[in-house]
């Protein structure tokens, strides 16, 4: 007979506990190889990223059946950069690049663009609530 399985008691502060600062204004660290990009929390709580989406998608309400794949993403892209990519550094184009790429809304939207990736392994961290979690629920969650 299975033995019954054991659970680990979770605190509501554990699991949803997040660092607003983190989250809301200076972003959680975002380590890609070499280089650090400080990225919001995509969530409804993230009041900037929340208007600028809905402020986004508003403009195409009227022709969301006639977008192409393609369009879809550049908003989305957009949206990401505007409301959630809050700096970065260390970031270079190429290996063989001697100047740093700096930082700015347009920057990242032109990245985004030419590196898809990049901007969808960004967009997975920015909907990871475990890296805007407050130290007190970091701590709560491994006792």
């Amino acid at each position: 007979m299975a033995s019954p399985r054991k659970f680990e008691i979770m605190s509501i502060k554990a699991r949803f506990g997040i660092n607003k600062e983190l989250a809301h204004t200076k972003g959680a660290e975002c380590v890609i190889d070499e280089m650090t990009f400080f990225v919001g929390y995509r969530s409804p709580s993230n009041r900037v990223w929340a208007k600028l989406y809905e402020e986004g998608w508003k403009a195409h309400r009227e022709d969301l059946e006639s977008l192409s794949s393609d369009q879809t993403l550049a908003i989305n892209q957009d949206i990401f950069a505007r409301a959630l990519m809050l700096g970065w550094k260390n970031v270079k184009e190429s290996i063989n690049d001697s100047e740093l790429v700096t930082f700015s809304v347009d920057e990242a939207i032109r990245l985004f663009s030419e590196y898809p990736e990049l901007y969808y392994d960004l967009s997975q961290f920015a909907v990871d609530r475990a890296n805007f979690l407050s130290g007190d629920a970091k701590v709560d969650a491994k006792n």
